[in-house]
């Protein structure tokens, strides 16, 4: 059985990339694809860099998230440190 682990966040991280849907009537605030692999590179201790860049690449390859979405994600979050080399990174940050 996985264990499960709670993180907590707070400032931009609360609202960038949560969406809100509902089960059965409860509400629930989620992240989108973009914001969960920004996630993954940033909290490292949580899950290896190697495993994120594998779902980040798979993910990209199954057009589930774009570069650009990930782009938007890193910098709505301040996350541009945790960028990988293959996105394609703008003198705009």
């Amino acid at each position: 059985l996985a264990r499960v682990r709670f993180v907590r966040f707070s400032g931009i991280f609360l609202t960038a990339g949560v969406d809100e849907i509902h089960f059965d009537g409860v509400p629930a605030r989620i992240t989108n694809p973009a914001r969960t692999m920004i996630d993954s590179l940033r909290l490292t201790r949580l899950i290896d860099r190697e495993t994120a860049l594998e779902a980040m690449r798979e993910s990209l390859r199954s057009r589930l998230v774009t570069s650009s979405s990930l782009l938007r994600m890193a910098r709505a979050c301040a996350a541009w440190a945790w960028a990988p080399p293959f996105l394609p990174v703008t003198a705009s940050r």
